[in-house]
């Protein structure tokens, strides 16, 4: 599999993910996304919103300041 489309899997995956209100197990998977395209802003963007919605509001910053 392409990384392109290995990495729009994993997206697809840590939104389902913290859509059900598991924002730990999203954040494991959007950072396996993000180790493939570590330049990508919605990467870290989505990682942001995992932290959020896992109950890591500071962690969550941290990622969306990485995002701008």
């Amino acid at each position: 599999m392409a990384d392109k489309d290995r990495i729009a899997a994993l997206v697809r995956e840590g939104v389902a993910l913290a859509e059900a209100g598991r924002g730990g197990d999203a954040v494991a998977v959007l950072e396996r996304a993000l180790a493939l395209a570590p330049g990508e802003a919605q990467l870290h963007w989505l990682c942001g919103t995992a932290e959020r919605v896992a109950g890591r509001p500071a962690r969550a910053i941290e990622r969306y300041r990485a995002a701008l």
